[in-house]
């Protein structure tokens, strides 16, 4: 048993990224299935989105798993995770009738986070 002073080993921590990654990349995989089921768009836009949406899952889990010292996610890593989202989502819809309305809910949905989620850390301490 870890006591509270002790960081994780590297194999917890390799199984910790390999955990989240799982979980994340088959949000990614519901993510690029709903928008080609729906024929929101072409099956190699979905594609693209989520490709550029896996790369920012990767880096930012490994940021949150191997770099950050923290329990919980600062701020700036939480407002540059959700543009790298939103522009993951986004850049592949330049124009396209999808653009604007797709521009709008992810920037309000990554504001929505980062308000919410600095809620949830300061209530936290």
């Amino acid at each position: 048993m870890m006591s509270a002073d002790t960081q994780p080993s590297t194999r917890e921590k390799v199984i910790a990224y390999v955990a989240l990654c799982g979980f994340r990349l088959g949000l990614v995989a519901m993510v690029f299935l709903l928008a080609w089921v729906s024929t929101w768009v072409e099956v190699g836009t979905a594609g693209l989105i989520a490709g550029l949406l896996t790369v920012v899952v990767l880096g930012a889990t490994a940021y949150e798993v191997f770099v950050s010292r923290k329990d919980r996610a600062s701020l700036s890593y939480v407002i540059i995770t959700s543009l790298a989202v939103a522009a993951s989502i986004v850049l592949p819809l330049v124009g396209s009738a999808q653009f604007w309305p797709a521009l709008t809910s992810t920037l309000i949905g990554a504001g929505l986070l980062t308000v919410f989620r600095k809620r949830i850390v300061s209530s936290g301490k």
